[in-house]
């Protein structure tokens, strides 16, 4: 019997149908490229991470990946927190367009490079946590699309620049951390407008000015 996720019910014979479920192939070739571009084979945990195939595994294999959340046949969240993940972020995360939490947080990932503007098109996602790794370049605008983001935690990397005011758009934001970067500029009125906004962490950055309050 599949899980249940994977499976739908029969409602004229009472009895429960199993479905076999392929993961969608534009998130199989993007798990494919982070694996590829973070040294998946060096990582402390890659339990059910295969690409022998050209074609995608079964929904209910992957969601056995160490890290990895599937529903029906999109990935909804990759996190691999303290998992030795090194290089850089491919720019194919964007096409994951049911995600919702992607989590490569903390001091055992080397993740560098900049952050991919792709990111942006991730309209599902909730939580975006890349912090203690060694990502670099400004934040790109694009991010003030993710309409549905609550989580921003990028600290403790080295991205500079300023603020882009695009970020202002995060209404749902509940949590903001950006501190022990080299970012510049003063701090952006916007911020006062995110009337949900329950966490701000700026510390340690070139940043000038106070934050005003409403």
């Amino acid at each position: 019997m599949l899980n249940g996720i994977f499976s739908y019910g029969d409602t004229q014979s009472n009895t429960e149908v199993s479905k076999e479920v392929y993961l969608d192939a534009t998130d199989y070739a993007a798990l494919n490229a982070l694996y590829e571009s973070t040294n998946g084979t060096e990582w402390k945990n890659r339990r059910g991470w295969d690409f022998s195939s050209d074609t995608p595994p079964l929904a209910e294999d992957v969601h056995k990946w160490h890290g990895v959340k599937v529903q029906d046949s999109r990935v909804t969240e990759i996190m691999l927190v303290k998992n030795n993940l090194s290089g850089t972020l491919p720019s194919e995360l964007g096409s994951l367009s049911n995600l919702q939490k992607l989590e490569l947080s903390l001091n055992l990932n080397s993740l560098s490079g900049t952050l991919p503007s792709e990111l942006g098109s991730l309209s599902n996602l909730q939580r975006l946590e890349l912090s203690f790794n060694g990502l670099s370049g400004t934040l790109p605008s694009k991010l003030g699309s993710l309409s549905n983001l609550q989580r921003l935690e990028l600290s403790s990397n080295f991205l500079n620049g300023t603020l882009p005011s695009e970020l202002g758009s995060l209404s749902n934001l509940k949590h903001i951390g950006l501190g022990h970067n080299d970012l510049s500029g003063n701090i952006p009125e916007w911020l006062s407008s995110l009337s949900n906004l329950e966490h701000i962490g700026l510390g340690h950055n070139n940043l000038s000015g106070t934050l005003l309050s409403e």
